[in-house]
């Protein structure tokens, strides 16, 4: 097989180890949900439980993908077809007695059927998880950032809220010897971008956030408070630095402020991805795609790894040679969007020189409706990032 063969291929593997459905995929998996129902037997507080349980998994995932309000797409509507949206179901920490139900369950959904009830309803959702970050906890005391060493409330609300991360996965740098090396207080605190940069290839991220924060106290309201300032570095950064307070409540626990505080961070980080990533699904169209193969294999293969691309919403099968497949494929959302997850693995669309040259990619093509007239698709050649051939 030839060298570019081989590389397209390691970039297929990396689609094909995204998750898959149920509990394997996080963006689609609700966990620690708790329940507690009291109500005339235990049988009956259990199956309260469970509807109620999934109903609120549902509306947890709704707002983790969408920007649409739960309340106006339930579960249960009476309408919808709801069957095959919950693919898995996880029961821990069961507790009972003749009258209450005590767990914590853990909801994973269909990816397709999700997607699917989305589209039917034209709901704009997200499909995939951002790419982790590094996150830098640096805590200021008077005129001094402390990062590693000493008491860090900061740091350790950070390491918490981090195993919780979902839509924006994050990754607290562990504070060794070698990473102290790598970056001190001051460098994370100045934005010190050599530095940064080096932690972040230690640790296999694009980019790194420092997250500063200085407690105080509020004379006005008479609470404490907690000023942050945010500031992402590295590859591919769109979000800018942002600034908030966060107050603490009457007899408030500093670490009980700080966690707060690192929650409102994430909500934003979180919130600035789907932003940027919301698949609009009145947008959308098709486009033709050939594909180097090297026999059956290779495209079984290839049409396997199509399928975790989620954008796609259909891949038909045109033309199958010994050297290249050319497939019809309609997507929905932005093609730019498409271009994006496919990057992520080290792959492009490279126009094909006889195809729709007044077109630009990443403009929203209009699926081709047939017949005379019809505006033909544009055509792309699928490779390596580096286009090489």
């Amino acid at each position: 097989m030839r060298e570019w063969m081989k590389r397209l291929f390691v970039a297929f593997a990396v689609l094909a180890a995204m998750p898959a459905a149920g509990f394997a995929n996080p963006l689609f998996t609700v966990r620690d949900v708790a329940v507690d129902v009291t109500a005339a037997s235990a049988a009956s507080a259990r199956d309260q439980a469970l509807r109620e349980g999934q109903d609120r998994a549902w509306a947890l995932l709704l707002s983790r993908l969408t920007d649409a309000d739960p309340r106006f797409l339930p579960l249960d509507d009476g309408e919808a077809d709801m069957s095959g949206v919950i693919s898995n179901l996880g029961i821990a920490n069961e507790r009972t007695s003749d009258v209450r139900y005590v767990a914590d369950l853990t909801v994973g959904f269909d990816e397709q059927a999700v997607r699917d009830l989305l589209i039917a309803r034209n709901v704009a959702f997200v499909q995939s998880m951002a790419p982790a970050a590094l996150l830098l906890p640096v805590k200021e005391i008077g005129d001094a950032p402390v990062l590693w060493q000493g008491v860090n409330l900061w740091a350790d609300a950070w390491r918490r809220q981090a195993e919780k991360m979902v839509l924006q996965p994050l990754i607290v740098p562990e504070g060794d010897a070698v990473d102290q090396a790598i970056l001190s207080a001051e460098a994370a605190a100045t934005h010190n971008e050599e530095g940064l940069t080096s932690l972040s290839n230690r640790y296999g991220t694009e980019s790194a956030i420092v997250a500063v924060a200085r407690g105080g106290f509020d004379d006005r309201l008479g609470v404490a408070r907690v000023d942050i300032a945010v500031t992402r570095i590295g590859e591919r950064v769109t979000q800018g630095a942002f600034i908030e307070t966060v107050y603490g409540e009457v007899e408030e626990a500093p670490a009980a402020l700080y966690a707060r505080a690192a929650g409102l961070v994430a909500r934003q980080l979180a919130a600035a991805w789907k932003r940027e990533n919301l698949i609009s699904v009145d947008e959308g169209g098709s486009f033709l795609l050939t594909i180097p193969v090297d026999g059956l294999d290779a495209w079984l293969e290839t049409r396997r790894i199509l399928q975790a691309v989620p954008m796609l919403t259909s891949r038909r099968l045109v033309r199958l040679t010994r050297t290249e497949a050319e497939l019809d494929i309609v997507y929905v959302g932005g093609l730019r969007q498409v271009e994006r997850f496919l990057g992520d693995a080290g792959l492009a669309l490279a126009p094909m020189e006889d195809s729709a040259p007044d077109l630009a990619i990443g403009s929203a093509f209009p699926a081709p409706q047939g017949g005379v007239g019809a505006e033909a698709a544009p055509a792309f050649r699928l490779l390596p990032a580096d286009g090489s051939e």
